[in-house]
């Protein structure tokens, strides 16, 4: 992020419960069996970290994950 004022604003945008709901749209639409359970978002700094908790049902979980995350 360019600083730590507008990661803090995604945070924050990212802990509305309709904001999550577009992500997990975003996220579930990538593949037939990956599903976002919750979303955990830490700020250091300019750094946003986001931590994906998913369901990937019989799929390879690493790959589906990844490929979802990619697209979000």
């Amino acid at each position: 992020m360019p600083s730590a004022k507008r990661a803090v604003e995604l945070k924050r945008w990212l802990e509305f419960p309709e904001n999550q709901f577009q992500v997990a749209s975003a996220f579930n639409s990538t593949s037939r069996f990956a599903r976002l359970s919750a979303l955990k978002v830490n700020v250091a700094g300019r750094y946003v970290y986001i931590r994906f908790r998913s369901t990937t049902g019989d799929a390879m979980g690493l790959w589906v994950l990844h490929s979802s995350v990619a697209r979000c």
